[in-house]
Protein backbone atom coordinates (compact mmCIF):
# COMPACT_ATOMS: atom_id res chain seq x y z
CA UNK A 1 0.00 0.00 0.00
CA UNK A 2 1.09 3.34 -0.61
CA UNK A 3 3.01 4.88 2.86
CA UNK A 4 3.98 8.70 3.12
CA UNK A 5 7.77 8.67 5.30
CA UNK A 6 8.35 11.93 7.42
CA UNK A 7 11.92 11.44 8.83
CA UNK A 8 15.02 13.55 8.90
CA UNK A 9 13.51 16.01 7.35
CA UNK A 10 11.95 14.54 4.05
CA UNK A 11 8.75 13.75 2.88
CA UNK A 12 8.93 10.39 0.77
CA UNK A 13 6.11 9.06 -0.56
CA UNK A 14 6.42 5.14 -1.18
CA UNK A 15 4.74 1.92 -2.06
CA UNK A 16 5.41 -1.15 0.58
CA UNK A 17 4.40 -4.76 1.32
CA UNK A 18 5.54 -4.52 4.93
CA UNK A 19 3.31 -5.28 7.31
CA UNK A 20 4.04 -3.57 10.00
CA UNK A 21 5.82 0.08 10.44
CA UNK A 22 9.49 -1.67 10.89
CA UNK A 23 8.79 -3.51 7.53
CA UNK A 24 7.64 -0.66 5.84
CA UNK A 25 10.73 2.11 7.09
CA UNK A 26 13.28 -0.84 7.18
CA UNK A 27 12.20 -1.31 3.45
CA UNK A 28 12.90 2.02 2.47
CA UNK A 29 16.34 2.58 3.69
CA UNK A 30 15.88 3.63 7.54
CA UNK A 31 17.86 1.76 10.15
CA UNK A 32 16.00 1.82 13.90
CA UNK A 33 16.72 2.25 17.20
CA UNK A 34 14.77 0.33 19.27
CA UNK A 35 13.90 3.42 20.91
CA UNK A 36 12.73 5.35 18.20
CA UNK A 37 9.57 5.79 17.78
CA UNK A 38 6.86 6.31 15.20
CA UNK A 39 3.40 8.09 14.52
CA UNK A 40 0.66 6.35 12.55
CA UNK A 41 -1.31 8.74 11.32
CA UNK A 42 -0.82 11.18 14.32
CA UNK A 43 -0.95 8.22 16.71
CA UNK A 44 2.08 6.79 18.24
CA UNK A 45 2.25 2.85 17.09
CA UNK A 46 4.62 0.17 17.80
CA UNK A 47 7.33 -0.28 15.52
CA UNK A 48 5.94 -3.81 15.10
CA UNK A 49 2.16 -3.30 15.19
CA UNK A 50 0.16 -4.61 12.62
CA UNK A 51 -0.38 -1.65 10.02
CA UNK A 52 -4.36 -1.15 9.37
CA UNK A 53 -5.96 -2.10 6.10
CA UNK A 54 -5.93 0.36 3.24
CA UNK A 55 -8.93 2.02 2.90
CA UNK A 56 -10.48 2.34 -0.12
CA UNK A 57 -13.30 4.69 -1.55
CA UNK A 58 -15.20 4.52 -4.98
CA UNK A 59 -15.86 7.83 -6.40
CA UNK A 60 -19.62 8.65 -7.70
CA UNK A 61 -20.52 6.85 -10.60
CA UNK A 62 -20.93 8.35 -14.25
CA UNK A 63 -21.05 7.95 -17.42
CA UNK A 64 -17.31 8.07 -18.55
CA UNK A 65 -16.56 4.92 -20.01
CA UNK A 66 -12.89 4.35 -18.53
CA UNK A 67 -11.98 2.08 -16.75
CA UNK A 68 -13.37 0.31 -13.22
CA UNK A 69 -10.15 1.53 -10.79
CA UNK A 70 -10.06 4.93 -12.42
CA UNK A 71 -13.32 5.34 -9.72
CA UNK A 72 -10.97 3.89 -6.73
CA UNK A 73 -9.45 6.46 -3.96
CA UNK A 74 -7.21 5.51 -1.40
CA UNK A 75 -5.30 7.87 1.15
CA UNK A 76 -1.65 6.73 1.90
CA UNK A 77 -0.86 5.71 5.76
CA UNK A 78 1.41 8.60 6.71
CA UNK A 79 4.32 7.70 8.90
CA UNK A 80 6.60 9.91 11.20
CA UNK A 81 9.49 8.51 12.47
CA UNK A 82 10.68 10.28 15.77
CA UNK A 83 14.78 9.67 16.24
CA UNK A 84 15.93 8.73 19.75
CA UNK A 85 19.32 10.39 21.36
CA UNK A 86 21.18 9.74 23.76
CA UNK A 87 21.14 10.84 27.31
CA UNK A 88 24.43 10.60 29.66
CA UNK A 89 23.28 9.90 33.17
CA UNK A 90 25.57 9.92 36.28
CA UNK A 91 24.06 8.94 39.59
CA UNK A 92 26.57 7.64 42.05
CA UNK A 93 28.73 4.95 40.91
CA UNK A 94 29.21 4.54 37.06
CA UNK A 95 27.56 6.73 34.27
CA UNK A 96 25.02 5.08 31.88
CA UNK A 97 23.67 6.14 28.80
CA UNK A 98 19.94 5.96 27.87
CA UNK A 99 17.83 6.70 24.12
CA UNK A 100 14.73 8.50 24.52
CA UNK A 101 12.54 10.65 22.19
CA UNK A 102 11.34 12.61 25.11
CA UNK A 103 11.65 16.59 24.72
CA UNK A 104 12.46 17.15 28.75
CA UNK A 105 14.91 15.66 30.63
CA UNK A 106 11.85 14.83 33.22
CA UNK A 107 10.07 12.95 30.69
CA UNK A 108 13.23 11.03 29.30
CA UNK A 109 13.95 9.97 32.92
CA UNK A 110 10.26 8.46 33.18
CA UNK A 111 10.23 6.81 29.86
CA UNK A 112 13.40 4.95 31.27
CA UNK A 113 11.93 4.19 34.08
CA UNK A 114 13.88 6.29 36.77
CA UNK A 115 12.25 6.78 39.69
CA UNK A 116 12.66 10.08 41.39
CA UNK A 117 11.93 10.34 45.15
CA UNK A 118 11.11 13.30 47.06
CA UNK A 119 14.50 15.55 47.75
CA UNK A 120 16.06 14.19 44.74
CA UNK A 121 18.32 16.70 42.99
CA UNK A 122 18.34 16.45 39.01
CA UNK A 123 20.45 18.84 37.07
CA UNK A 124 19.67 20.29 34.57
CA UNK A 125 16.35 20.81 36.06
CA UNK A 126 13.28 18.30 35.20
CA UNK A 127 11.89 20.82 32.50
CA UNK A 128 14.86 21.42 30.45
CA UNK A 129 15.02 21.01 27.09
CA UNK A 130 17.04 17.15 25.88
CA UNK A 131 19.76 17.43 23.70
CA UNK A 132 21.53 14.73 22.43
CA UNK A 133 24.52 13.74 24.40
CA UNK A 134 23.35 15.54 27.44
CA UNK A 135 24.88 15.04 30.55
CA UNK A 136 22.42 14.05 33.94
CA UNK A 137 23.05 15.04 37.17
CA UNK A 138 20.97 12.84 40.04
CA UNK A 139 21.67 13.63 43.65
CA UNK A 140 19.96 11.30 45.87
CA UNK A 141 18.32 12.14 49.25
CA UNK A 142 18.61 10.06 51.82
CA UNK A 143 15.28 8.43 53.29
CA UNK A 144 14.80 9.70 57.01
CA UNK A 145 12.16 8.37 59.96
CA UNK A 146 11.76 11.42 62.58
CA UNK A 147 10.05 10.86 65.92
CA UNK A 148 8.97 14.38 67.10
CA UNK A 149 6.50 16.33 69.20
CA UNK A 150 4.30 12.46 69.31
CA UNK A 151 4.49 12.03 65.24
CA UNK A 152 6.74 10.01 62.91
CA UNK A 153 7.38 11.29 60.08
CA UNK A 154 9.46 8.84 56.95
CA UNK A 155 11.21 11.39 53.92
CA UNK A 156 13.92 12.47 52.58
CA UNK A 157 16.45 14.85 52.72
CA UNK A 158 20.07 16.53 51.09
CA UNK A 159 21.36 17.23 54.48
CA UNK A 160 24.77 15.84 55.43
CA UNK A 161 23.96 15.66 59.56
CA UNK A 162 21.18 15.00 61.59
CA UNK A 163 20.87 18.39 62.62
CA UNK A 164 21.29 19.42 59.52
CA UNK A 165 18.18 17.15 59.01
CA UNK A 166 16.42 18.34 61.44
CA UNK A 167 16.37 22.42 60.36
CA UNK A 168 15.49 20.95 56.90
CA UNK A 169 12.00 19.37 58.39
CA UNK A 170 11.10 22.81 60.49
CA UNK A 171 12.08 20.51 63.98
CA UNK A 172 13.42 23.16 66.35
CA UNK A 173 15.29 22.20 69.32
CA UNK A 174 15.05 24.67 72.59
CA UNK A 175 16.71 23.91 76.04
CA UNK A 176 17.24 20.68 77.29
CA UNK A 177 15.64 18.59 74.41
CA UNK A 178 17.27 15.38 73.53
CA UNK A 179 18.09 13.87 69.85
CA UNK A 180 18.94 10.28 69.22
CA UNK A 181 21.30 9.92 67.53
CA UNK A 182 23.05 12.95 68.40
CA UNK A 183 23.56 16.16 66.04
CA UNK A 184 26.73 15.67 64.25
CA UNK A 185 25.94 11.70 63.40
CA UNK A 186 26.17 11.76 59.53
CA UNK A 187 23.18 10.21 57.79
CA UNK A 188 22.95 6.96 56.58
CA UNK A 189 19.64 5.26 54.37
CA UNK A 190 16.80 4.64 56.91
CA UNK A 191 18.42 6.35 59.83
CA UNK A 192 16.23 6.86 62.48
CA UNK A 193 16.54 10.60 65.03
CA UNK A 194 14.24 10.68 67.64
CA UNK A 195 13.71 13.91 69.23
CA UNK A 196 12.74 13.71 73.20
CA UNK A 197 11.72 16.94 74.57
CA UNK A 198 13.05 18.34 78.02
CA UNK A 199 10.82 20.92 80.08
CA UNK A 200 11.98 22.05 83.49
CA UNK A 201 10.01 23.53 85.83
CA UNK A 202 11.01 24.77 89.81
CA UNK A 203 8.90 24.63 92.35
CA UNK A 204 9.14 25.93 95.82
Amino acid sequence: QTVRILAHGRDVVIGSWGATPRAVLTGAGFDLDTSDQVLLDGVLTPLDALLPPRQVETSAPTYDRGFAWDALRSEPLQLRLTRAIPLVVHEGGLPYTISTTAQTVGEALRQSEVILYLGDRVQPSLGSRVTANMDVYIERSVPVTLEADGRKVKTRTQAQTVGDALSDSGVVLAGLDRVEPPLETLLYDNIRIAVTRVSEDVEI
